[in-house]
């Protein structure tokens, strides 16, 4: 049977009832179904139907892929309908399956409705003879445990998993947002699961995390010696000590030595600065900025090093020069 007008339009019905507010951009797409226009058709111009899906970790972090037609690093995995899908479920897990091998049991649906619908302009490619036309795109979100992907190397050229505050498309982020309040992502076997106990922070990209349980921050500062200065980009350096055991992982980060005894760790694929430690010390000092809540009351900086090398137009209001606790 595949997939229908009435099926696309009851689709789109179910996701306004949860989303009302929705309504002024999805109606472009009830105005082509009123036409009678076949959105399930590719090389209708006016408009056709792709689906999509935004893919969680146990982190709750987003599956980032490195698009090779657009160039581009995408939140959401999708395709173009295909004749043989009966729906558009079967869409995204033929795509997820086709360009990063996630089998139907890698994958977890938290709803089975969509948590976005977008309707966008699309720009025509001359060598494919494809006008201007639009796309509107059906969203799902699922979660996976599996980081192992089979990469569709003519489709995509890479993946990374980035933080849900990183998706620049609002009213998708808000979409995500309000499906997560009412389901849970699964915790992946062994995983400590996020909560007041636990810290989370990363690079930029999402291809290097890491997770501090029972955190304690054991010394919070400032530093604009020239490293940190000239390693940050920036003024100075906000530094978080912990307890080196409380650390793990998720990825693995480049080092570079800046003192014989000194390394610093940071992201080989985005650059982000992520921690500093020194040879044989029990702490370890993460970067405050790759934190993902930084909003702490223990995070306030009460030392400032090198202050005296800060640039003269630096206002520092911060702390006074490090005492000892």
């Amino acid at each position: 049977m595949g997939i229908t007008a009435d099926y696309l339009r009851r689709t789109v019905t179910a996701y306004l009832a949860a989303r009302p507010e929705q309504r002024a951009f999805v109606d472009p797409l009830f105005q082509l179904l009123d036409q009678g226009v076949d959105l399930t058709d590719r090389r209708e111009w006016r408009g056709h139907a792709t689906a999509s899906a935004v893919v969680l970790n146990p982190d709750g972090q987003v599956l980032h892929i490195a698009h090779a037609a657009s160039g581009k690093w995408l939140p959401a995995i999708g395709a173009h309908l295909e004749e043989e899908d009966n729906s558009l479920a079967g869409a995204v897990a033929r795509e997820l399956e086709e360009e990063l091998g996630l089998e139907p049991q890698d994958l977890v649906w938290l709803l089975d409705a969509p948590v976005h619908v977008d309707v966008f302009p699309v720009p025509g490619r001359e060598t494919r003879g494809e006008p201007d036309h639009l796309h509107l795109d059906f969203c799902f979100l699922l979660a996976t445990e599996r980081t192992d992907f089979e990469l569709q190397a003519d489709e995509v050229h890479a993946t990374a998993w980035r933080p849900l505050d990183t998706l620049v498309d609002d009213r998708l982020r808000e979409g995500v947002r309000s499906a997560l309040a009412q389901v849970q992502v699964p915790t992946q076997s062994g995983a400590p699961a996020a909560g007041p106990g636990t810290w989370r922070g990363g690079c930029l990209c999402g291809a290097v995390t890491y997770t501090v349980t029972s955190p304690e921050a054991l010394d919070v500062y400032c530093c604009a010696c020239r490293h940190c200065a000239r390693s940050a980009g920036a003024p100075a350096m906000w530094w978080v000590a912990v307890d080196q055991a409380a650390l793990t992982w998720s990825g693995t980060p480049s080092w570079y030595a800046t003192w014989p005894t000194l390394h610093r760790a940071f992201c080989g694929t985005c650059g982000a600065n992520l921690a500093s430690v020194a040879d044989g010390a029990p702490t370890i000092s993460l970067t405050g900025t790759s934190l993902d809540d930084r909003s702490g009351a223990g995070l306030v900086p009460y030392g400032y090093s090198f202050r005296d090398q800060a640039p003269v137009w630096m206002s520092i209001t911060l702390a006074p020069e490090p005492q000892p606790r």
